[in-house]
């Protein structure tokens, strides 16, 4: 089972979430997929962390607010962040 699942790291999570052209044709999106189909996709707490400090040093915008765009990419189809605090 563990074959059909994706970590994935804060850059690729980003890139994925706002459907960057970085990923297109590549041997990672296609996993990504696959494991997208069987809801497989995992997310680091840490990536969030990082993310959050990415946006405090203002090396990331987020348009909604951090928060929101947080809960918004983990509601994506087949993504979760098994260890995220829950509000």
């Amino acid at each position: 089972m563990l074959e059909d699942s994706v970590l994935l790291d804060t850059h690729v999570w980003w890139w994925f979430a706002m459907g960057s052209e970085r990923l297109e044709a590549t041997p990672a999106l296609a996993a990504i997929h696959k494991a997208q189909d069987r809801n497989r996709i995992f997310v680091s707490v840490m990536s969030i962390w990082e993310m959050g400090i990415l946006e405090s040093k203002e090396r990331l915008r987020f348009h909604q607010g951090f928060k929101e765009w947080v809960a918004m990419a983990l509601a994506a189809p087949g993504v979760m962040a098994p260890l995220a605090a829950r509000p």
